[in-house]
C-alpha cells in the first residue's frame, strides 16, 4: 500500500455478495462520489475472501 492509497473495508458473508455491492447505488452514488476528491483515476476494486 502507498501512502497515495485509500482502503475501505467492507464485510460480507459470500464473495458473491460483495460482487453485487459494487453494482448498488450506495457504492457507485454514495461510496464513489464521496471518494472522488481522493481519486485520481477509476477505482482498483479487490476482493478477498478469508477462511
Amino acid at each position: 500500500m502507498r501512502d497515495e492509497d485509500v482502503q475501505v473495508l467492507h464485510g460480507f458473508a459470500t464473495t458473491a455478495n460483495a460482487q453485487a455491492y459494487l453494482s448498488t447505488e450506495l457504492f457507485t452514488k454514495d461510496v464513489v462520489e464521496a471518494l472522488s476528491p481522493l481519486l485520481k483515476a477509476e477505482p482498483e476494486v479487490r476482493i478477498y475472501e478469508t477462511a
